[in-house]
């Protein structure tokens, strides 16, 4: 798995698969920002809570839906929103009329 994983550590050898797992060690570039943004993030999705952002993101992909299927797209997901989450996958139906 190692070779797969994108290192946050920009620095010299950050991208040598040789390095193996030494390469998420070295700190001497880190992106503090980027790190300091991440964990900014987390605290702000901890206050609003995951259930009430999961809610939101199943009432838009649910808004996304009913407007798409109206265009005379075809649902491409599993239709019931209490089984899947913010993804919306449509496909235009090459019969459709509106755009």
């Amino acid at each position: 798995m190692i070779d797969r994983l994108w290192n946050t550590i920009v620095t010299a050898g950050w991208d040598e698969p040789e390095a193996s797992r030494e390469r998420f060690q070295r700190i001497r570039s880190s992106n503090v920002p980027a790190l300091w943004g991440m964990r900014a993030a987390v605290q702000l999705a901890n206050q609003i809570g995951m259930e009430r952002i999961e809610r939101r993101h199943r009432q838009m992909a649910d808004c996304h839906f009913e407007e798409m299927v109206q265009r005379g797209a075809k649902i491409l997901d599993v239709a019931r929103s209490a089984l899947r989450c913010a993804i919306a996958s449509v496909k235009r139906c090459a019969d459709s009329s509106t755009t």
